[in-house]
């Protein structure tokens, strides 16, 4: 009983003090505002680097390669308060208000690539991580003989003291932010792409004049558009952009495709539908959908006249489509206007995937085993042989009769007024 009300007594004082600190506080806030906090976040007194090593070798590159490059010239870095103010708690006069101060940094520098003349910059990387180039302030600089001094490095150095870097090629990234890095030059690499058509007039680039341009499947892989898929309320991401240049994949690619072959004059577009059955009679041929469900914009997909919720819904393989949907009209419209634009004929070449997941249901039209999982399209017969008039009509069904005629551009897709 003594060890009891002992106890109690000091749990009572220890409430008592406890309920007298936080009227105190509570009186204390009334009177003279919110208790205040501030949180100073870490600044940087001085600065690394990617690498700059006197009298380093300038590398030469042939056709594509990957390198880290040199930095030639570096300013100082800058320095930029960042200052927010969070409240917690109830009422003005009762929450806390804390005071939060971050330094943010961010550099100007060059890093020089390789001799030039180079051609474009593909991939780019930090610290071992893809780096959207067309997220930051940046000037590519090719090497030729005649390149003009960097403005920039001009702006900061002086009038005539900015060195041109000329037979460099060279990149020059200006106020890179660097917070994502932990305050620090990330390690940069970069995918040259230098063509041999000038050290070699007998080269591929020079001779090639034609091309067929793949992958001919892909909801939007030939658009010049970017389109995105909304995943989430406020969540979306890309389906044709997943490059370093700001543009579509089909736009990056064409534009590298021009400066690797200066001489190209056309290009063969596959597209791709599907085909349901290896026997000619029972075959349809219809433009697919990676899934029946997804929301996209500026645009939505649609071919052959047929809306996404109306059209053939790929196979599954391991959980994932087995194959990419067809390209929508309006990219495929897209994608000839821009080849027209460069001066390039362009050439449809409508292409069949057999999307046939299994053999089940599905037997040789010769009489023989069974066909396997997604067979050869060039499997596709009219079965026996010797039934002339039948193997007529089979083919006859399977091409159908639909005419040039029966086809026109409408807007944003193809039109098609023919017989089924």
């Amino acid at each position: 009983a003594q060890l009891a009300l002992t106890a109690a007594a000091s749990i009572g004082r220890s409430l008592a003090s406890t309920a007298a600190s936080y009227a105190a506080g509570i009186a204390d806030r009334l009177i003279f505002g919110p208790k205040k906090r501030k949180r100073v976040g870490p600044r940087l007194e001085s600065f690394e680097i990617q690498g700059s090593t006197e009298g380093a070798p300038i590398l030469r590159v042939y056709g594509r390669a990957r390198v880290a490059g040199e930095v030639i010239w570096a300013a100082n870095f800058k320095e930029t308060v960042s200052t927010t103010t969070e409240r917690a708690g109830k009422g003005a006069r009762l929450g806390t208000k804390t005071k939060t101060t971050e330094y943010l940094y961010s550099i100007s520098l060059a890093i020089g690539l390789c001799e030039g003349v180079i051609d474009r910059i593909g991939r780019v990387w930090a610290d071992g991580k893809p780096f959207d180039l067309s997220a930051h302030d940046f000037r590519l600089y090719l090497g030729t003989e005649d390149q003009l001094p960097d403005a920039a490095i001009g702006a900061i150095e002086g009038a005539g003291k900015a060195p041109a870097f000329r037979g460099l090629a060279y990149i020059v990234f200006e106020d890179l932010p660097l917070k994502d890095f932990g305050n620090r030059i990330p390690q940069f690499s970069f995918e040259i792409e230098k063509p041999l058509r000038e050290a070699d007039p007998e080269a591929l680039e020079n001779a090639l004049s034609a091309v067929v341009m793949i992958p001919g499947s892909g909801e939007f892989v030939y658009g010049t558009t970017r389109v995105f898929r909304e995943l989430a309320e406020g969540v979306t991401r890309a389906e044709n952009a997943h490059n370093s240049d700001g543009v579509t994949d089909f736009a990056a690619s064409l534009d590298a495709l021009i400066a690797a072959a200066p001489n190209l004059k056309s290009v063969s577009l596959v597209v791709s539908w599907f085909g349901t059955d290896l026997r000619a009679g029972h075959c349809l041929i219809k433009p697919g959908v990676e899934t029946a469900t997804k929301t996209t914009f500026p645009y939505e997909w649609r071919a052959g006249g047929l809306a996404r919720e109306d059209a053939h819904v790929v196979s599954l393989n391991e959980g994932r489509p087995a194959y990419g949907g067809t390209p929508a009209d309006r990219c495929i419209l897209e994608a000839i206007a821009a080849l027209r634009a460069k001066g390039i004929e362009v050439m449809l070449h409508p292409f069949i995937l057999m999307d046939i997941p299994s053999a089940n249901g599905l037997p040789d039209p010769y009489g023989g085993a069974a066909q396997g999982a997604y067979p050869w399209r060039g499997r596709i017969t009219v079965g026996d042989a010797d039934k002339t008039a039948a193997a007529a009509a089979d083919i006859a069904q399977f091409f159908g009769s639909a005419a040039p005629a029966h086809f026109s551009a409408a807007g944003d897709h193809v039109a098609y007024a023919g017989p089924a």
